[in-house]
């Protein structure tokens, strides 16, 4: 465990999370693709072109995979617990964000899937054994995120904690060695929410973590400005159902036959050698996130 490491870059935004080095301000994850088309930013970096990811919902339920982290002896009731005061960190922003959370049954399946006519499950998961991503042992977490192509609609998000290669504690840490994995939940909400990193240095949705420190746990005036532009007060809602697209299961299952309409489900894969982490001491993700695409229908 090194310091000054940097957080996993979500699946975000058809794969591509595009924020400049020197950026500050919170930026919103989009579904413009800069491999396949010219997506313009912004002075702070952030991606200006396509649409911006949102939860068209008034509340959200999440899963957590009830083995836990076996390795690291954080069971499903502790992490549960650590997602939902993450979650609940994020909507006591003081614009009071339009977007509620809640807990749903834990979760046999621990594959990342999205299930375009099947019930599915907004799935939070250790990777105990083995990492099974080409990022040089780098990752803290990875957030994969389907989203409707033509409205920014996300339809599910998928959170996997990187435990075969970092010590995540539950308490606070007690050396350079140990991650906070509230610090690192609370950011990956952030994307589950629809931000991408942020240029601000102390905010928690900034790509750099230190290792022992519990820095990531309180939003930032940047945070809440992020948060509350996505889920403003006065945005259009429907009856708070907490229910995932299509239903929930608990358990993986085969995806049914594409229907009509449009979306995209997108997944790690291998980074190119310009996307790479910088050496030196970072251990969290790349800057910029290459992904394997997989066309889906909503």
């Amino acid at each position: 465990m090194r310091r000054g490491s940097r957080l996993a870059a979500s699946g975000l935004a058809l794969g591509v999370l595009l924020v400049s080095a020197t950026a500050s301000g919170y930026c919103r994850t989009t579904t413009c693709d800069p491999r396949r088309q010219a997506c313009p930013r912004d002075a702070q970096g952030c991606m200006t072109g396509g649409i911006p990811l949102a939860w068209p919902e008034a509340c959200v339920g999440f899963s957590v995979q009830r083995d836990g982290s076996v390795k690291l002896g954080i069971d499903a009731g502790t992490l549960r617990g650590i997602v939902t005061d993450a979650f609940a960190t994020w909507q006591a922003a003081a614009c009071a964000p339009t977007i509620a959370w809640s807990p749903l049954e834990d979760a046999s399946c621990a594959e990342v899937q999205y299930n375009s006519q099947a019930p599915n499950a907004n799935l939070w998961l250790f990777r105990d054994e083995v990492w099974p991503y080409d990022d040089g042992g780098k990752t803290l977490a990875l957030t994969t995120v389907t989203y409707n192509l033509k409205t920014g609609a996300i339809y599910d998000a998928d959170v996997e904690l990187n435990a075969a290669q970092n010590l995540l504690v539950a308490r606070d840490p007690r050396g350079p060695r140990e991650v906070d994995l509230r610090s690192i939940v609370t950011h990956e909400a952030g994307h589950v929410l629809g931000l991408a990193h942020s240029g601000e240095p102390d905010a928690v949705m900034n790509e750099r973590y230190r290792s022992g420190t519990t820095s990531l746990r309180e939003l930032t005036a940047d945070d809440v400005s992020g948060v509350c532009a996505i889920y403003p007060a006065d945005r259009p809602l429907g009856v708070c159902r907490p229910v995932p697209r299509h239903g929930f299961s608990p358990s993986c299952a085969t995806e049914a036959p594409l229907e009509e309409g449009g979306c995209c489900s997108v997944a790690p894969g291998r980074r190119r050698g310009s996307e790479a982490l910088a050496l030196a001491a970072l251990l969290g993700g790349a800057l910029l996130a290459a992904t394997r695409r997989r066309a889906r229908r909503a």
